[in-house]
């Protein structure tokens, strides 16, 4: 499995450059974790990291998951199937789109899909839905959605436990809570606070989820930031859109409208009501999705 400890752990960090952290004398770095990989990166491959371990270990060859049609955990899952000689199969909410980037990309890797009702796709966690699936492909291992479990969380816990640097902040956008979880757990000694950024308009499962992954073990403090969401779950309102790319413009650094955008959406408005104290070492987790870039394009948001 050393072929797996070849992809590192965490992206570079750099400092990022914008008149309202430097207005405000914020010291801010970001975790630029969309460079690990060319196609297996952000906290996508953190997660999938010991669950492909476990899956080689236990005598595993396939590797079945669940996402929607622009998941970046099945373009992950099919990234990382095809470089570590893995088959893999997505089980994809909704009908087949030809014109679908990321499903096309997937097919190329090798991947197997399925698509499957929202009525059926809801049964996604539960055992005797997964044994179907684990029924109809031997030497399978299930992977939830999104890559979030217990390895999952433990392989971002032992990732950002080796950061070198102390910050007073550190600010990651959240889906499903395992990432948020992870960093709370790994970071305890190198950041006193965690603001965690709800992409979701309902948040009481992932608060709890997140709760539920820390279990009460030693972790820094966090706060779940439920109004920065800009409408809920992949919603993007042009006004995202034009601070996405007016970021992009003055940092030279690439965003995604779903998750990564409206953590910097966050970060800046904070810096503008001179929420955090001058002086704060802050360090924002790029957390990768920049496929996700080919279905805004296809459908319009963004431009080609």
């Amino acid at each position: 499995m050393s072929f797996i400890q070849d992809i590192p752990l965490l992206g570079p960090i750099g400092k990022v450059r914008h008149p309202l952290f430097e207005r405000q004398a914020l010291q801010v770095d970001i975790l630029r974790n969309d460079l690990c990989h060319p196609s297996i990166n952000g906290n996508k491959w953190l997660k999938l990291r010991l669950n492909l371990q476990h899956a080689i270990s236990i005598g595993a060859d396939t590797i079945v998951s669940f996402g929607g049609a622009y998941s970046n955990h099945i373009h992950a899952l099919a990234a990382a199937g095809h470089c570590f000689g893995l088959k893999t199969v997505g089980i994809i909410r909704g009908e087949y789109d030809p014109q679908n980037p990321t499903l096309q990309q997937a097919k190329a890797w090798g991947m197997h899909l399925h698509f499957v009702s929202r009525s059926d796709y809801r049964q996604r966690y539960q055992p005797e839905y997964i044994a179907q699936w684990q029924q109809r492909y031997a030497n399978s291992y299930v992977v939830p959605e999104g890559g979030s479990n217990a390895l999952a969380v433990k392989s971002v816990a032992q990732a950002f436990a080796s950061l070198t640097q102390h910050y007073d902040r550190i600010v990651v956008a959240a889906g499903t809570g395992a990432t948020a979880a992870g960093i709370a757990l790994g970071a305890v000694d190198h950041a006193a606070h965690l603001d965690v950024v709800s992409v979701l308009k309902g948040n009481q499962q992932l608060c709890n989820d997140i709760i539920g992954y820390i279990d009460g073990q030693c972790a820094i403090n966090w706060k779940l930031i439920e109004d920065a969401h800009w409408g809920g779950y992949a919603k993007t309102p042009p006004e995202l859109i034009r601070q996405l790319r007016l970021f992009e413009a003055q940092t030279a650094i690439p965003l995604e409208p779903v998750y990564t955008a409206k953590m910097v959406s966050y970060s800046l408005n904070q810096a503008q009501k001179a929420s955090w104290s001058s002086g704060e070492r802050v360090l924002l987790v790029h957390t990768g999705g920049l496929q996700g870039y080919m279905g805004f394009r296809q459908r319009g948001i963004l431009p080609r």
